[in-house]
């Protein structure tokens, strides 16, 4: 029912279902479907479709063409393949019918009896074709009128079908109607679209726009284009085309805030607060060229605030803007954006100073679509900015100074360049004038910090010949500056290095020191603080001591897991001067086991002591030892070119108590047997 709750079948396995469940289904579809179709449709033919014609060879016939229809109740009249319908039996007199399609439905295909069950299988949706004498009859929410037809006394069409009662349908929006005819005479031809809303306390107010081919219809013109309000019916625009001329409604004149236009264009603006109280428009001509300058073409004026003239085209070709008497040919008068220029590729303003043939130009603007730079160009000569203070060129992003592509000029300052920001330089390079002097190099203000006869400056200068000096220096003391000498030595507090760098003075560095040469001595991190030296392998050595020749050797080699001293045997001998311990603290160790005393006495067992010399002793010093080659793998090094003497002592610790223990139990076995002798 209307009222009643939207429900649609729920399924899940093993659900008992009905003939009433699938026909619940199948209803839910069918009802939400033609809810649609009424919400958006008013009654009538969808389509084009749904034509009538008299069956060619058999007027007692008629044909009428596939095509869709809606009715008042959403269901959808449909005539899928042509179909041919006989004429009603012709009367006494010529008789006229309406033709109408009505949606109709029926059971069909029965399902073979059998003991049981029997019934209809299918419902058909079918259409009723019906001949109705009376058209104020006709319920057009349910039957849709699709043309009018004269039968005559044989039962056989007489004259032409008339298809102006085809009543098509209409789509409904929020305030909108879109219509292919309005009713009245109908006429085919005609298309509307209608606007509806409420006005002053809810009084209806609505609007058609029409077009009508040739023949028009409803009172509208052909070949027009209208606009209509009601209630009453009144025309209040017309377009229409005659040849090549568009004309209004009033005799071709066209009319802005009036209804009866009295001239071709005839604008009334109604007063208003703002921003224009009254806008007068005045066209006139001109009738000598000695009166042209007084004379204007066109002017708009504000007539009700002070006659103010916002734009005039004049007779001597000066057009104002803002200015109702302009000086030039365009003369702009207000605050803000004066004048906007827009290209679809590039937009410029261009000069011909001796008319466009001399060859002579000049312009500003955008050189393509695709560029942000702005230009400004003369193709003749020099572009001059003048002025009676400093030129300031200001942009957030900074200042460039270039040449175009392919030019060969530079940039050249005639007087004192003063710069009072950061000047950065990509690209290039600044270029200085040499020489030992203060019109050379880089001069830093004169007595910046105070005092007298102070000064700062960088210079690059010929001591003689080619022999030069890059030196940063100070005026005032002859001590306080930098050189950097042509030997490529460097002087801090000096001006005569003798070494490449040479600091006269305490010298402090905060971050990296790197030195790829000698270096004769260093000193860091006296006191509390770390020190941190990172190299892979740190050399020393000391050229007297080995017969006066450059040497070293690597004392400390960070070799992965294991920092190796004295790492290629470089010295014969190392010697501790005082005690060596390694740390041995349970805290530092995991998994510790006891030693079993047949593993220790193995590991000693198979260790060979040995007499040897070492190959890179001078002295040939004769030493005992063991070859880390030969010993067991529990007392050599990974590598197995070294040996662990804390493995071999722990092995012998483990030999020697367990022999110690054996000795014991011995001596006690002696004592009582010398006990039992002497009993």
């Amino acid at each position: 029912m209307a009222g009643d709750p939207i429900k649609r079948l729920k399924y899940f396995t093993g659900q008992f279902l009905e003939a009433r469940d699938f026909k619940a289904e199948q209803d839910y579809h069918v009802d939400m479907r033609r809810r649609g179709n009424q919400a958006i449709y008013g009654a009538g033919i969808v389509d084009n479709g749904l034509q009538v014609a008299a069956v060619p060879g058999d007027t007692t016939r008629i044909a009428i063409s596939p095509g869709l229809g809606v009715d008042g109740q959403g269901r959808e009249i449909v005539v899928a393949a042509p179909l041919t319908v006989s004429l009603p039996p012709g009367g006494a007199s010529s008789l006229t019918y309406v033709v109408t399609l009505q949606y109709g439905e029926a059971e069909v295909d029965q399902q073979t009896p059998d003991a049981d069950v029997s019934d209809n299988t299918r419902i058909e949706e079918s259409v009723t074709v019906k001949f109705v004498l009376d058209e104020g009859s006709i319920d057009r929410s349910v039957a849709l009128p699709i043309a009018k037809l004269n039968v005559a006394t044989n039962g056989r069409v007489s004259g032409a079908i008339d298809p102006s009662v085809r009543q098509y349908a209409e789509a409904h929006f929020q305030g909108l109607t879109v219509s292919r005819d309005p009713g009245g005479d109908n006429r085919p031809s005609l298309s509307k679209l209608g606007l509806s809303n409420r006005g002053t306390g809810g009084a209806p107010v609505s609007w058609n726009l029409y077009t009508a081919a040739v023949g028009g219809g409803w009172g509208v013109t052909p070949n027009a284009f209208e606009i209509w309000s009601y209630e009453p019916p009144t025309k209040q625009f017309e377009l229409r085309r005659d040849g090549t001329t568009l004309l209004a409604p009033s005799g071709g004149n066209v009319g802005i805030g009036t209804t009866a236009p009295g001239s071709a264009l005839h604008v009334n603006a109604k007063a208003a607060t703002t921003p224009i109280s009254a806008m007068t428009v005045d066209v006139q001509s001109f009738g000598t060229p000695a009166n042209a300058a007084a004379s204007h073409f066109a002017r708009f004026r504000d007539s009700g605030a002070g006659n103010l003239t916002h734009f005039i085209l004049r007779g001597d070709g000066k057009v104002g803007i803002g200015n109702g008497n302009p000086a030039a040919k365009l003369h702009v008068t207000g605050n803000g954006a004066l004048l906007n220029l827009e290209g679809g590729d590039h937009g410029y303003i261009q000069w011909y100073p001796k008319g466009m043939t001399a060859g002579r130009k000049a312009w500003i603007g955008y050189g393509d679509a695709s560029s942000d730079v702005l230009s400004i160009q003369n193709e003749a000569g020099r572009v001059n900015i003048h002025g009676n203070e400093a030129l300031y060129l200001l942009n957030r992003q900074g200042v460039t100074v270039s040449k175009v592509s392919g030019g060969n000029g530079n940039l050249t300052v005639e007087g004192e360049l003063q710069v009072k920001a950061k000047l950065q330089v990509s690209g290039a390079a600044i270029m200085p004038a040499a020489g030992n002097s203060d019109n050379a190099g880089i001069l830093f203000p004169r007595d910046a910090f105070g005092g007298t006869g102070d000064a700062a400056s960088i210079r690059y200068y010929a001591r003689s010949g080619e022999a030069t000096t890059l030196e940063f220096r100070t005026a005032n003391d002859a001590d306080d500056h930098i050189a950097l000498m042509p030997s490529g030595s460097v002087g801090i507090g000096t001006s005569t290095p003798v070494a490449k760098l040479q600091v006269v003075g305490n010298a402090r560095i905060d971050g990296n020191l790197e030195v790829t040469g000698t270096l004769g001595k260093l000193e860091v991190a006296e006191g509390d603080t770390f020190a941190h030296v990172r190299v892979h392998d740190f050399c020393i050595g000391n050229s007297v001591r080995h017969n006066g020749s450059p040497w070293q050797g690597r004392a400390l080699v960070d070799n992965t897991n294991t920092l190796v001293i004295n790492y290629g045997s470089d010295w014969a001998n190392v010697e501790i001067r005082g005690h060596l311990s390694n740390p041995s603290s349970r805290a530092l160790k995991d998994d510790i086991k006891p030693l079993p005393g047949a593993v220790a006495a193995e590991i000693i067992g198979a260790m060979e002591p040995v007499s040897f010399r070492f190959k890179s002793d001078p002295g040939q010093l004769k030493c005992l030892g063991f070859i880390a080659e030969d010993v067991p793998l529990a007392v050599a090094t990974e590598g197995r070119d070294g040996i662990l003497p804390n493995h071999i002592i722990a092995a012998l610790v483990r030999v020697v108590k367990d022999q110690q223990q054996a000795i014991s139990t011995l001596e006690a076995r002696l004592s009582q047997l010398e006990a039992a002798g002497k009993a």
